[in-house]
Formats: C-alpha cells, sequence, structure tokens
C-alpha cells in the first residue's frame, strides 16, 4: 500500500505497522499466559471447589479439603 511519494518513507510507515503488530502479538501471548496462570489459581468457582459446608439443622460442619466432618452443637470457624 502506496500512500506517500517515495519509497523510504512507504518502507518507515510499513516497518511502523510492522513493529506494531509484532509488539501486540507479544502483548497477546504474555496476556494468554498470565489469564492461564490466574484462572489455574483462582479456579472455576462451581460448587464442587468448596472447602466447608455448614448443615445448621444437622449441627455439622465439613471440610472438604482433609475430608473432616464435625457433629457437634458448637462451630469452630477457621
Amino acid at each position: 500500500m502506496q500512500e506517500e511519494r517515495t519509497q523510504q518513507k512507504n518502507r518507515e510507515k510499513a516497518m511502523k505497522i510492522i513493529r506494531a503488530r509484532v509488539a501486540d502479538h507479544f502483548a497477546q501471548i504474555a496476556q494468554d499466559e498470565q489469564d492461564a496462570e490466574r484462572k489455574s489459581t483462582i479456579g472455576t468457582g462451581d460448587r464442587s471447589e468448596r472447602i466447608r459446608t455448614y448443615n445448621f439443622p444437622q449441627n455439622r460442619v465439613t471440610d472438604h479439603r482433609i475430608g473432616l466432618t464435625l457433629q457437634t452443637g458448637y462451630y469452630l470457624i477457621w
């Protein structure tokens, strides 16, 4: 695409465009890696990723990380 009158100016303009596209490409790759790391750290937030279940009517607390179920009238808040 020739918009300028000289080949040198066209070349400079093309190089600016190419540099911007390359920079955008590498920035997108870095952003994708960061997003993947964040998602693996945070998780999906599904109910299957629960940590603790409080069942007050049955006086029960279950910690799903260690598989501990307490059935008492008094609850310890971790």
